[in-house]
């Protein structure tokens, strides 16, 4: 596919829906769409997403194997998530959401009002090698790191909950420095 033209009036981009196809470049969300499912850009080559503020629900899992990512933006006028340097937060900033697994970096630091590092946030990532979760954020979700290409390091102080796989398959990991 060259180009997937999502029209107004469209509410909802279901699970696997966009999967597994050729569309390359940046996706604009249509202003109708509410929800977006599970695995609904999975294995995409889109570089660049856009949500827009009509968007009450994403999927942890939306995004994943997206590889190529490097950006996300939310209208400012979205009341229920915004971006962070083309970071995907709850609106109240209190979950880090999504970090696009090809965001230019080597390394990033969970800003301080995060609480969660949510399901899957920063699963595939291929550029980053070291990431600082502050002591503000107690909560690692599950499959919060996985298969990350070239990470080394990961200091979480004081996270008292880190979910199933958090950790898994990433080759390069050399580092996990929780303390409490």
């Amino acid at each position: 596919l060259q180009s997937i033209v999502l029209n107004e009036g469209l509410e909802y981009i279901g699970n696997g829906s966009l999967e597994r196809n050729n569309l390359k470049g940046e996706l604009v969300i249509p202003s109708t769409v509410k929800y977006i499912g599970y695995d609904a850009f999975k294995d995409k080559n889109v570089t660049k997403l856009t949500l827009n503020k009509s968007m009450k629900s994403i999927f942890n899992d939306a995004l994943r194997c997206n590889d190529v990512i490097e950006h996300i933006s939310v209208d400012p006028e979205n009341v229920y998530f915004k971006d962070i340097d083309g970071v995907l937060f709850t609106k109240s900033g209190k979950t880090l959401i999504q970090y696009p697994a090809n965001k230019p970096g080597t390394s990033y630091t969970v800003p301080t009002n995060a609480d969660i590092v949510g399901t899957a946030a920063f699963a595939y990532n291929k550029n980053l090698e070291s990431v600082l979760v502050l002591p503000d954020t107690p909560v690692i979700n599950d499959f919060a790191f996985m298969k990350m290409e070239k990470i080394e390091s990961i200091n979480a102080p004081k996270s008292y909950r880190v979910g199933d796989g958090a950790f898994y398959d990433c080759p390069n990991l050399k580092s996990v420095a929780m303390v409490y």
